[in-house]
C-alpha cells in the first residue's frame, strides 16, 4: 500500500512571517527588496527570516537573499 502524505499548511509565528514568505515564494528576493516593500526596518526582516530559516521555511541563498521551501 502506497503512503499519501497528506499536505499541511504552513505555520507562521506571526503576519509579518505570512507577508515575507508571501514574497519569497517563487522567487528569491534580497533583503533590501523586502524591507522597501514591507516598510519594515532591516533588523527586524532579518530576525524574522533567521526564525523562519531555522524553522525549514525558506532558505538563504546567497548574500541576503532568501526564498521559500
Amino acid at each position: 500500500m502506497e503512503h499519501i502524505q497528506s499536505f499541511q499548511p504552513l505555520e507562521f509565528d506571526n503576519d509579518l512571517q505570512k507577508q515575507l514568505y508571501s514574497r519569497i515564494t517563487h522567487d528569491p528576493r534580497h533583503v533590501d527588496e523586502l524591507v522597501r516593500d514591507l516598510a519594515v526596518d532591516t533588523a527586524t526582516v532579518l530576525q524574522e527570516l533567521s526564525i523562519m530559516e531555522i524553522h525549514g521555511k525558506v532558505k538563504k541563498v546567497g548574500v541576503e537573499t532568501y526564498v521559500g521551501i
